[in-house]
């Protein structure tokens, strides 16, 4: 559940469903329900003395620091959502202390150590800086994760740190917990309410890393913090309307996450080696992928474009360069596939031409040349086809195939064999993703319709064998194109302890080519896990390895039979729930196991010298849930003598 802004204030006290199954969200109207005093003791609130109600609003405390205020939640959540709705004014520089307000979630109600979103003020006197931060509970630097600076304009003030009051704001944090401590994953947002904008957000998936403590806490405690006082934040009048506090169980993902970043928050107009705080892909450089904010920020590769915002932010730099991660975080298991995702614009060259554009690939480590500097982890290689034996992964490019005749379209091409890179498996016509004329020389019939493309690497259970797909979507989900490329056989990744992710973009020679990428991840999915039959759970559960004839416990009767009415096959003492006849009612019962394959037959004969079974009753089992469950079949009494018997197949 990713946090949203709220562009409207709730009137009352409301606790209700956020979604379906275990999720619940509560919203602190502190103008309904609430008395004026402390907040301490009200709707559930632990909170300092300094935290109190005036007037229907919370008031943050004037003179002391890290006041806290929080509800308990219960630990068999999976995700917390936190948020503030909130005003203050400025007063004029900050003072000895930076922090306006933490939105936080403890695992101690009233700690020092919370994980937290905090709106702040610049660290430099005099400046109009503010920071959307977001912390851990760890100790130290390795506490600080987000820091995204913005203009203090966009929370409603003047230009500069003069006094005046700030629109309405609201602040929201999401955490999601992972299978360990070092998995969590937060999303922060600050929102104007007013203006109806976002200022900032950040996402951190999968390297929200928190202590043990936090992550098996016997009860959270989610809420509001004070931080700074008055003066030393250089603030007054600091007032929360409302707050809400939210929490749900989701089902744990199937998959490890290797990195997943949207560019929204990168820093405009730097090479993205510069970017801090990208976590598992801070090694990535050479710059020649640089930031675009002119839609939103994206990563940009144009090496030589000669269009002014280009060249005058340097986004154009005739670089060609190595992209290069971490290695995947695990040995990658038969049965798993390797997922790559990004979000991709293609800028086409102006006449009918191969253009390589972007390399795509996983690797062993052979990197073929120096980069120039060290780094914590080891580069992939080169670029696609450097290595055809260690690589599998994908080739963009822009080919020269005329598809009409009338003009030189040219198509988008896959190009998925590292022994001949520049071969395409697959390619759309030009036209099809919105390029619509290469020749004309008009800069937006050169770009692309936003595409994303999947590149699947599925671990198959033969040896050194993969099954690779790659798609090509459209910006509304529809499926553009699908290349499939089974059974493609690569030894060295198959048997690789390590693996690496690599991008690498091409030193074009003309100025209008290139790509901007956005919404990148890359997975690790897990295996599916294997659909038994109850029967073949039953063999599992006892570890059974001769069959329904064998007879485990060797007391007489065989597996199946044991299975069928709910015996024990290692047990000779239990050997399940035998059938019997009530003579007064006529009622024939026995219990079976539940197992929607299973048909039970109960078969009568009158005299067991002459004549032959005839069916009294048939019908299947009542459930597949494996548990006993009692059945009862009419017989009759109207018989002299009756033989009856229970069939089951």
């Amino acid at each position: 559940m990713k946090a949203t802004n709220r562009l409207s204030i709730c009137a009352t006290l409301a606790t209700g469903l956020l979604m379906a199954g275990q999720a619940t969200a509560t919203i602190y109207d502190f103008s309904v329900g609430f008395t004026n005093g402390p907040l301490n003791g009200q709707s559930g609130f632990i909170a300092g003395a300094d935290l109190v109600i005036s007037g229907g609003e919370l008031i943050m405390s004037t003179t002391n620091e890290w006041e806290t205020g929080t509800v308990s939640i219960s630990n068999t959540n999976n995700e917390f959502t936190i948020s503030s709705w909130f005003t203050f004014d400025q007063t004029g520089p900050k003072g000895s202390g930076q922090e306006i307000q933490r939105i936080i979630l403890n695992d101690v109600s009233g700690g020092a150590t919370p994980i937290s979103a905090i709106l702040r003020r610049s660290n430099t006197v005099g400046s109009d800086v503010y920071v959307l931060q977001t912390k851990t509970d760890q100790a130290g630097a390795a506490a600080n994760q987000g820091w995204q600076t913005f203009s203090s304009s966009l929370l409603g003030f003047a230009a500069g740190d003069a006094a005046g009051s700030s629109d309405d704001l609201m602040m929201s944090i999401t955490f999601e917990k992972g299978t360990s401590a070092d998995t969590w994953s937060s999303h922060v947002v600050l929102s104007n309410l007013t203006t109806g904008t976002e200022i900032k957000s950040e996402s951190r998936i999968g390297v929200f890393n928190v202590t043990d403590n936090m992550h098996n806490a016997a009860t959270y405690y989610g809420g509001v913090n004070g931080s700074h006082s008055d003066v030393n934040a250089g603030v007054a009048n600091r007032i929360v309307t409302q707050l809400e506090v939210a929490a749900a169980y989701t089902a744990p993902p199937t998959w490890d996450t290797v990195f997943e970043y949207d560019m929204a928050h990168l820093d405009d107009s730097k090479p993205f080696s510069d970017t801090a705080g990208w976590g598992s892909l801070n090694q990535w450089g050479w710059g020649f992928i640089n930031t675009n904010a002119t839609a939103g920020s994206r990563l940009v590769h144009r090496p030589k474009s000669t269009e002014t915002e280009f060249e005058t932010n340097k986004k154009g730099w005739d670089w060609r360069g190595v992209i290069y991660t971490n290695g995947l975080p695990r040995t990658v298991d038969a049965g798993e596939t390797i997922e790559f995702k990004v979000d991709y614009t293609m800028f086409a060259h102006t006449a009918l031409a191969n253009r390589n554009g972007i390399d795509f690939f996983f690797s062993t480590n052979g990197i073929s040349w120096p980069l120039g500097w060290s780094g914590e982890h080891l580069p992939s290689q080169q670029y696609f086809g450097k290595d055809p034996a260690g690589q599998i992964g994908f080739r963009v490019r822009q080919g020269s195939w005329n598809n009409s005749g009338n003009w030189p379209d040219g198509n988008f091409q896959i190009c998925m064999d590292p022994a001949n890179p520049t071969t395409s498996q697959g390619s759309i016509n030009l036209n099809d993703i919105g390029i619509t004329n290469i020749t004309g020389g008009i800069s937006a019939d050169l770009q692309s319709n936003p595409m994303a493309l999947t590149f699947t690497a599925f671990k198959t259970e033969t040896a050194g064998v993969w099954d690779l797909t790659l798609t090509i979507q459209n910006q509304f989900g529809g499926t553009l194109k699908t290349i499939e490329q089974n059974s493609w056989t690569n030894d060295a990744l198959y048997n690789a302890t390590e693996i690496y992710f690599g991008m690498y973009g091409y030193h074009m020679s003309v100025a209008e080519e290139g790509a901007e990428l956005d919404n990148m991840r890359c997975r690790i999915n897990w295996a599916e896990a294997p659909i038994y039959t109850t029967w073949e759970q039953f063999e599992i559960d006892y570890g059974l390895t001769n069959g329904v004839a064998g007879d485990q416990d060797m007391d007489g009767e065989n597996n199946w039979y044991e299975y069928v009415l709910c015996g024990d096959p290692t047990n000779a003492g239990v050997q399940g729930v035998l059938p019997s006849f009530d003579a007064a009612t006529g009622e024939y019962g026995f219990s079976l196991r539940g197992d929607t394959d299973l048909t039970y037959y109960v078969l009568t004969r009158g005299n067991l010298m002459i004549g032959s079974w005839a069916t009294n009753a048939t019908d299947v089992a009542p459930a597949d849930d494996g548990a006993l469950h009692v059945i009862t079949e009419t017989i009759g009494t109207t018989a002299d003598q009756e033989f009856m018997k229970l069939l089951v197949e």
